[in-house]
């Protein structure tokens, strides 16, 4: 009997051990897109700074804006709005390599962090993205597909060692930021 005991006191430990795992993955992703959430993507970004400080390497940010977006929304609902949300947080991950961290900043706005990687690169990696999302039109369950296009604002970390990773790292997104509004 003490076995059992010992079997069930062990079950239950386990099962809350991957409870605890289970809340700590949905605290970090997009419950709509399945990709990191602002909150994930602040974290890496602070560390993605210090090491590219640490290390003098370069580091980029893409801002990836969903054009018209809100016209998606009014004409086909919003269960087909945050399909094309997903279907484009899918068609970004597929062009990135693993190092690189996709995050969903809030609305039909998306970030990328490419460590080890200069504007030039990065202005090349944005115009890569902008295709393979306008490639094809996204497929929505009533069996329509609709166009959708994306605007990429793209800046590089300037190194400092007068300002915090995290200053930085705000300063990065800024300007990323910054940089769509003008595409």
């Amino acid at each position: 009997e003490a076995s059992h005991q010992c079997a069930a006191v062990g079950a239950v430990c386990l099962e809350n051990a991957l409870n605890r795992e289970r809340l700590l993955y949905i605290g970090l992703i997009d419950l709509v897109t399945g990709c990191h959430n602002r909150r994930y993507l602040e974290c890496r970004l602070a560390e993605a700074v210090a090491e590219a400080q640490r290390y003098g390497q370069p580091l980029s940010c893409l801002f990836v804006d969903v054009d018209h977006f809100k016209r998606v929304n009014d004409i086909y609902g919003h269960a087909a709005g945050d399909s094309v949300l997903q279907t484009i947080g899918n068609r970004i991950k597929s062009q990135l390599r693993a190092s690189d961290v996709l995050g969903r900043y809030g609305g039909e706005e998306f970030a990328v962090l490419l460590p080890q990687t200069a504007l030039e690169d990065a202005v090349q990696q944005a115009e890569r993205l902008r295709q393979a999302i306008a490639s094809a039109p996204v497929s929505l369950e009533n069996g329509e597909g609709v166009g959708v296009t994306v605007s990429i604002g793209v800046a590089e970390l300037q190194p400092s060692s007068a300002a915090s990773a995290k200053k930085l790292g705000d300063h990065l997104l800024a300007t990323a930021d910054a940089a769509l509004y003008k595409a």
